[in-house]
C-alpha cells in the first residue's frame, strides 16, 4: 500500500528507486507495480520463500555470483551469519589460486614431507580465512587427513606472511581476484 499511496504517513518510504526501475514516468511506474503485486506467484519465488533458511540473494545464478563478487569482501561481518553467505567456495578459492600461481588444479593436491607447498597452503589458509567452511570440509576439499592439518597450513602460511613482502603481494592480488569475482574469467 505504501508504494502507491500519497499519504504522508508513508513518507518515510523510499519509493522512487523502485518505482524508477519500473518506468519513468510516475504514471506507468505506479501502473506497472499494481500490475507486478498482483500477478501470480512463480514456483522459483514460492520455492525461495518455502525454505527455512532463506538465503540472503534472490535471483539467478549469475546474478547471486555477480553479488558475491561485487559484495562479500567490504561487508562480511563476524555477526551477521548472512553475509557469509556471499563467501568464495572451496573450488573458487583453489581455481584464483592456481590462475595465481599459473598452475594445474593438480597441483594443490600434490604433497611432500618436508617441502612446502606455497600455493596449497594459501589457498588453505584462504578458505579458513574467507570461506567459513567447517574444518571438515576444508580437509575433504584437500585430501588432509585431519583438522589440525587445516590448523597447521594456517599458522605456517600466517608465519610466512608475517616475513614475505612477496608472499603476501600473492595473497592480496589473490584476495582482490576473488572479490572481483576475476576467478571465472
Amino acid at each position: 500500500a505504501g508504494y502507491l499511496s500519497n499519504a504522508r504517513k508513508w513518507d518515510w518510504l523510499s519509493k522512487k528507486l523502485l518505482l524508477s526501475m519500473l518506468s519513468e514516468k510516475p504514471a506507468v511506474a505506479v501502473k506497472e507495480y499494481r500490475k507486478f503485486i498482483q500477478g501470480e506467484e512463480t514456483q522459483e519465488v514460492l520455492g525461495f520463500f518455502g525454505k527455512k533458511n532463506l538465503p540472503s540473494v534472490f535471483g539467478t545464478d549469475t546474478f547471486v555470483q555477480w553479488v558475491k563478487d561485487e559484495f562479500f569482501e567490504r561487508n562480511r561481518h563476524q555477526e551477521v551469519p548472512q553475509s557469509w553467505q556471499l563467501a568464495p567456495s572451496i573450488p573458487d578459492i583453489k581455481e584464483t589460486v592456481c590462475q595465481s600461481y599459473g598452475i594445474p588444479i593438480t597441483a594443490l593436491a600434490k604433497t611432500v614431507r618436508g617441502q612446502a607447498n606455497e600455493p596449497r597452503n594459501l589457498a588453505i589458509y584462504l578458505c579458513r580465512k574467507l570461506s567459513r567452511e567447517k574444518l571438515e570440509d576444508i580437509c575433504k576439499g584437500f585430501d588432509l587427513g585431519s583438522y589440525s592439518s587445516v590448523s597447521s597450513a594456517v599458522i605456517r602460511t600466517e608465519t610466512l606472511l608475517s616475513n614475505d613482502n612477496r608472499l603476501r603481494k600473492m595473497l592480496a592480488e589473490i584476495r582482490s581476484k576473488l572479490s572481483k569475482g576475476q576467478a571465472k574469467t
